[in-house]
């Protein structure tokens, strides 16, 4: 059995590594953010909540 050298366990392990993966932040949702920009230059106070609060963007 070969013996394997610290980089190539350090390379092997990283693919498990959280910190070295991307963060996967959701998915964007481009209508949503139109409609936060538009409402972000309004003098107007914006709430989001999470879907399960049922509070929507009117």
């Amino acid at each position: 059995m070969d013996n394997m050298d610290k980089n190539e366990i350090f390379s092997i392990l990283n693919d498990w590594n959280f910190w070295r993966q991307e963060l996967d932040t959701g998915v964007e949702r481009e209508v949503y953010v139109e409609r936060f920009k538009a409402l972000s230059t309004s003098n107007q106070v914006i709430q989001s909540l999470d879907p399960g609060g049922r509070e929507s963007l009117t």
